[in-house]
């Protein structure tokens, strides 16, 4: 989806596709953070209070 989008801003100069590819992007990054977040060891996260 990204390639196409990125495509489409190259034929065309389109400032919306341009600003849509920027958005899967960073829409991507956010995943593999939130991915790499959710499987790494965690100071304290095995804790328990009492």
């Amino acid at each position: 989806m990204k390639d196409l989008v990125w495509n489409v801003f190259k034929k065309t100069g389109s400032v919306t596709s341009y600003l849509l590819y920027k958005e899967i992007e960073r829409y991507g990054e956010r995943e593999r953070n939130e991915k790499g977040y959710k499987t790494s060891a965690h100071p304290g996260s095995g804790a328990a209070l009492h």
